[in-house]
């Protein structure tokens, strides 16, 4: 999305990401294992837990009967703005848990992840699209560079880039993967 400064862009995609969370429910994992080690998904600040409604008797009994490892959520929504880092697009290990915590796109999965003022985070719009070019496109990030592992990760879900800057950001071309 692009536009002035104050023209509602930040207000629409947090309208877009009310009514992705508003819609069908999903089951996400708390944790995962790779190659030994525990990666931390669930974060309470993005997922919320979704209760059915009591009349949803198989809703109910499905969520009653499944791993407990796994929840059922409201779809998640990711906002970040100018403190986007490179580090927070990567598996982090927590010292004092002894556990790595999953990236931002990672616990988007399946919601939405709003990059607000594209353009002003502490990364270049270039490298974070040169990052995500193949995902983009292929919808698997091939990734664990912290546990020395490579392996398939879903990136799944919606980007929305909201922007006033778009003359500073398409001083390169860019391949048009990044948008689909």
């Amino acid at each position: 999305m692009y536009g002035p400064p104050g023209n509602g862009k930040t207000t629409v995609a947090q309208a877009i990401a009310k009514l992705i969370a508003e819609t069908e429910s999903i089951w996400l994992p708390y944790a995962v294992s790779i190659g030994g080690q525990i990666v931390q998904i669930h974060d309470l600040m993005v997922h919320i837990p979704f209760t059915p409604p009591e009349n949803d008797m198989p809703t109910a009994r499905l969520a009653s009967s499944v791993d407990k490892r796994w929840g059922l959520f409201q779809r998640p929504s990711v906002m970040v703005g100018g403190e986007l880092t490179m580090d927070a697009l990567e598996l982090r290990f927590e010292p004092v848990t002894k556990i790595y915590e999953a990236p931002l796109q990672m616990k988007a999965n399946g919601g939405m992840f709003l990059i607000d003022d594209f353009g002003r985070q502490q990364i270049s719009p270039q490298q974070l699209l040169n990052r995500w070019i193949v995902p983009l496109d292929t919808r698997i990030r091939l990734s664990a560079p912290a546990i020395r592992q490579t392996l398939e990760i879903p990136f799944r879900q919606l980007i929305v880039f909201a922007t006033n800057l778009i003359q500073a950001i398409w001083s390169t071309p860019l391949s048009c993967a990044a948008f689909k």
